[in-house]
């Protein structure tokens, strides 16, 4: 009985280290650099296998600040 218990406590600090790691090894956030950029083409779009239409939208970027969305015109 006592190598089970060893194992079994075993498994449990290997998790809770791994559950400390996990949460501990989150990816940074990225500061562009982009203040005296003038206006960029952003594309964002979704390819899903089997499905008929695709989705793709082109648009310009805008300030941080506001959240509009500027289509590009074809």
């Amino acid at each position: 009985m006592h190598v089970r218990s060893y194992i079994s406590s075993l498994l449990k600090g290997s998790m809770l280290l791994l559950l400390f790691l996990a949460g501990y090894a989150c990816v940074s956030p990225y500061v562009a650099d982009i203040e005296n950029e003038p206006e960029l083409i952003s594309i964002e779009g979704s390819l899903i296998k089997g499905e008929e239409e695709q989705t793709v939208k082109v648009s310009i970027t805008a300030s941080l600040n506001t959240s509009t969305f500027i289509p590009v015109q074809m």
